[in-house]
C-alpha cells in the first residue's frame, strides 16, 4: 500500500513539473497586438488623430459584427458607413466617403478600427500575415491557460477516515485547439434558430414599401418608406405603421427577399427633415430612403415582382400595388399645338411612348432622371437632362403664346440650353441643318499694369455658317431666321477641337466671369501652340487683328569707314517689325512679336539659331547691329548661312579682299629703316 501512494506521489510531482513548465511557456508567448497596431502603418498621423477624436465624441457606431465583418457607422456631418473584412493574411477595407475612393484609407476607417480594439472583437491570437476572423458578440471564447484552475491534489483526501466521502473535484480545463474553437462555433451556430428570428419577433409579419408621392415631388427624388403589419390575435391584419429596425437587425428579417431589399435601402440617403432630432434616434427610426436612379433600376423591379410595392397612403395592403412597366421608357416632350380657346398657340408637357400619350398634369409622379409612376405601375423616364420642363409646365399650366409672338418664341425656345423632345407643328418648324463649324481663337493680351502678365487669355468662338457661337455656350442649336433654318452645333467635333486646345497648351478656364474668356496659354507656349493650330485649320486672332506667320527674312549690309550695319528685313504677310524690337522679343525667349500694325506676329523657332550668333557679336543701333571692319570676316562667314542677303561695295570689297589673302610675304627691311 505505501509502496502505491509513494508511486502516486511521484507521478504528481512529475504532472505538476509538466503543468508549471507548460505555464511558463505560455507566459513567455509575445504579446497580443491590437488591430490598431497591425494596420498603423497604412494610416497617415492625421487620419489616426481624427479617427480617434470620433471615439471620443461617440461618433462611431458598429452596426453589426460577424466572424468576416464588422460594419461601421460614423457621423461626420452625413453619416458615412464602414466596412472591415476578415482575410487570412490581411483585412479588408471599405467607407463610403470621398476620401477611401482616392487613397483607399480614411479617418473614418480608423475609428472603425479603434472601436473593433476597444470592444474586443478582436482575437488574441491576430498576428502580421496571420489574420483571424473577428471575435462575433455571443460567440464562443477558447479558454486559455490563464482560466484553468491549478487542480485538487489527488491526495488531498487520501488520509481521509474509512466511511468519509471524498468531495468530487472539478475536470481539469483544456485548452482548445483553434480548430476545435471554429468548430465548435460552427456547431452552435447551426443549432440556433435557422430563420434568425428573435423570440420576441412577431410570428407572422408583412413588409412593404410605400411610395411617398408628395415627399417625392417636393424632393425631385424618388421617396421610399419601409412599413409593416402585423397579424393580431384574432387573425386578423393590423394597420400598416413604419418599419423601424435598425441596420444590425436585418438577419432578424423573415424573408429573403426583404433582407436584400432592406439592405439595399440601407445603402441609399436616409430621409431627414427633422434636423433637430438626436442622431441615435434617427439612425434607430431610418425608415425612409432617397432611392438614386441606380440604385433603383436595379431593386424597383424585383419589389414590384414581389407585389410588396405600393403607394403611401392606400387603404389596404391589396390596393395600389405598383407593377414593374418593363416597356421602352417614357419621353418627356413638349408639344406646340394651336390654342382653341385663344388665338395663338399652346405649349404642353406630354410623355409619349410610340403610340401612348399621358399628360404630365395626370400622371401621378414624375421623378427627373427618371422614374414614371402611374395609378398602378412604375417604368423609366428619359428626360433629356431637361427635367426643369416638368416643373415648368406642371406648376405653371399650359403655356399660351399670341400669334404675334410666335417667330420669337420659337427662337428662344431653341436657344434654351436644354430642351426634352419637341413635337412642333409644320408653319412653326425650321429646317434642320447639320454643318462642322469653322474653329476661331481669339486672343486677348493682359493689361499693362496686370501683376502677372505672363499668360494670355483667349475665346474659343465656333462659326456655324457665319453666325459665331461662344464654345462656352450651353445652347444647343443656332437659330437663323432669315433662312428659316435650324444649324445643330455640332458636339463630338467641337469636344475633339478642345482636345486639341489642350494638347498645345492651352488649359481651359471654368466658370469665369467673363463668359468669353474661356482658355489661357503661358505667353512662351504660344507661338508653337498657333503653329499647330492654323497646321489644323484654325482661325487666329489677336486683339482684333489676324495673327500672322513669318515669311522670309532679308539682311542688308551697309558700311562707313569704320565700321558696318546688320539691316534685317521681316515679312509678316505684308507687315513688319523693326529688327531691334525682333531682338528684344527673341532675346526674351518669346515666341510672338508685336508688328507694326499692332497685330501679333509668329516667330519660327529657327530663327533664334540664325539670328542668335549675329546678335552675340555686334552692337545694337538705331535699326540693326553694327560690326568693326575687324569683325568683317567673322560676319562675312555668318551671313554665308543666310538665303536672302544684300551687300553694298564696300562690304563686297573688304569680303573680296579677305576672300582673296593669300598669306604674308617676307620683304627686305630698308637700310634706312631704324626701329
Amino acid at each position: 500500500m505505501r509502496q502505491q501512494i509513494q508511486l502516486r506521489d511521484a507521478i504528481f510531482k512529475t504532472m505538476k513539473s509538466l503543468v508549471s513548465k507548460a505555464a511558463t511557456r505560455t507566459v513567455r508567448v509575445t504579446r497580443s497586438m491590437t488591430l490598431a497596431e497591425l494596420m498603423q502603418n497604412r494610416f497617415r498621423a492625421d487620419l489616426r488623430h481624427r479617427g480617434a477624436a470620433y471615439i471620443e465624441a461617440e461618433r462611431i457606431t458598429l452596426v453589426r459584427v460577424t466572424s468576416e465583418n464588422v460594419f461601421g457607422l460614423v457621423t461626420d456631418g452625413a453619416e458615412y458607413q464602414t466596412q472591415l473584412r476578415y482575410q487570412p493574411d490581411d483585412v479588408g477595407l471599405f467607407c463610403t466617403c470621398d476620401q477611401f475612393a482616392k487613397s483607399k484609407v480614411c479617418k473614418h476607417l480608423w475609428a472603425t478600427i479603434l472601436a473593433t480594439d476597444s470592444g474586443g472583437y478582436v482575437s488574441s491570437s491576430m498576428r502580421p500575415g496571420r489574420m483571424t476572423p473577428f471575435m462575433a458578440p455571443n460567440a464562443y471564447q477558447p479558454i486559455s491557460v490563464d482560466d484553468l484552475d491549478a487542480g485538487v491534489d489527488p491526495d488531498a483526501g487520501a488520509n481521509l477516515p474509512r466511511g468519509k466521502v471524498r468531495p468530487k473535484t472539478q475536470p481539469v480545463q483544456r485548452t482548445l485547439r483553434p480548430w476545435e474553437s471554429r468548430l465548435i462555433e460552427l456547431k452552435e451556430n447551426m443549432d440556433g434558430p435557422t430563420d434568425g428570428r428573435k423570440k420576441s419577433d412577431p410570428e407572422e409579419r408583412q413588409i412593404f414599401y410605400e411610395v411617398d408621392l408628395e415627399a417625392s415631388k417636393e424632393a425631385g427624388k424618388l421617396v421610399i418608406q419601409a412599413s409593416q403589419r402585423q397579424r393580431r390575435a384574432g387573425g386578423q391584419w393590423g394597420k400598416i405603421k413604419p418599419l423601424k429596425i435598425r441596420p444590425g437587425e436585418l438577419d432578424h428579417i423573415e424573408h429573403e427577399d426583404d433582407r436584400t431589399f432592406l439592405s439595399y435601402l440601407a445603402g441609399a440617403i436616409p430621409e431627414r427633415n427633422n434636423w433637430t432630432t438626436q442622431q441615435a434616434e434617427l439612425r434607430t427610426s431610418a425608415h425612409r430612403f432617397y432611392v438614386p436612379f441606380e440604385l433603383g433600376q436595379l431593386v424597383l423591379p424585383d419589389m414590384c415582382r414581389s407585389g410588396r410595392l405600393r403607394v403611401l397612403g392606400s387603404d389596404d395592403a391589396g390596393e395600389q400595388l405598383l407593377n414593374w412597366d418593363s416597356s421602352e421608357p417614357w419621353e418627356l416632350t413638349v408639344r406646340v399645338r394651336r390654342d382653341t380657346e385663344v388665338e395663338g398657340w399652346k405649349v404642353a408637357g406630354l410623355l409619349i411612348r410610340n403610340d401612348e400619350v399621358m399628360e404630365l398634369g395626370d400622371v401621378p409622379l414624375v421623378v427627373p432622371g427618371g422614374f414614371v409612376v402611374t395609378n398602378d405601375s412604375l417604368g423609366l423616364l428619359r428626360d433629356f437632362g431637361a427635367s426643369e420642363w416638368m416643373k415648368a409646365l406642371t406648376d405653371g399650366g399650359a403655356l399660351h403664346i399670341p400669334e404675334a409672338d410666335q417667330h420669337d418664341f420659337v427662337d428662344r425656345l431653341l436657344d434654351i440650353p436644354s430642351l426634352p423632345r419637341l413635337d412642333l407643328p409644320k408653319e412653326l418648324q425650321l429646317e434642320e441643318v447639320r454643318v462642322t463649324p469653322s474653329p476661331i481663337l481669339r486672343i486677348t493680351s493682359p493689361p499693362l499694369n496686370r501683376w502677372r502678365n505672363d499668360s494670355l487669355s483667349a475665346e474659343v468662338v465656333f462659326d456655324y455658317l457665319g453666325t459665331p457661337v461662344s464654345g462656352s455656350s450651353a445652347r444647343w442649336a443656332v437659330v437663323q431666321r432669315e433662312s428659316n433654318r435650324c444649324i445643330i452645333r455640332d458636339r463630338p467635333f467641337e469636344s475633339s477641337c478642345w482636345e486639341k486646345l489642350r494638347q498645345v497648351g492651352f488649359r481651359r478656364r471654368l466658370g469665369d466671369l467673363k463668359q468669353h474668356i474661356n482658355v489661357e496659354i503661358a505667353r512662351r507656349d504660344l507661338g508653337r501652340a498657333v503653329r499647330e493650330l492654323v497646321d489644323a485649320d484654325w482661325a487666329i486672332f489677336a486683339d482684333g487683328s489676324k495673327v500672322r506667320q513669318a515669311g522670309g527674312m532679308r539682311f542688308r549690309v551697309t558700311s562707313d569707314l569704320d565700321w558696318f550695319d546688320v539691316h534685317t528685313d521681316v515679312d509678316f504677310e505684308g507687315r513688319g517689325v523693326s529688327f531691334p524690337e525682333l531682338l528684344r522679343a527673341l532675346e526674351r525667349g518669346d515666341s510672338t512679336v508685336r508688328l507694326d500694325d499692332g497685330s501679333l506676329g509668329i516667330l519660327p523657332e529657327e530663327w533664334l539659331e540664325q539670328i542668335g550668333l549675329i546678335s552675340g557679336l555686334g552692337s545694337a543701333s538705331e535699326d540693326g547691329l553694327r560690326f568693326s571692319t575687324s569683325q568683317a570676316a567673322l560676319l562675312d562667314a555668318l551671313l554665308a548661312t543666310q538665303d536672302n542677303v544684300e551687300i553694298d561695295e564696300g562690304f563686297a570689297a573688304m569680303r573680296e579682299r579677305f576672300r582673296n589673302f593669300s598669306g604674308m610675304e617676307q620683304v627686305e627691311v630698308p637700310a634706312a629703316f631704324k626701329g
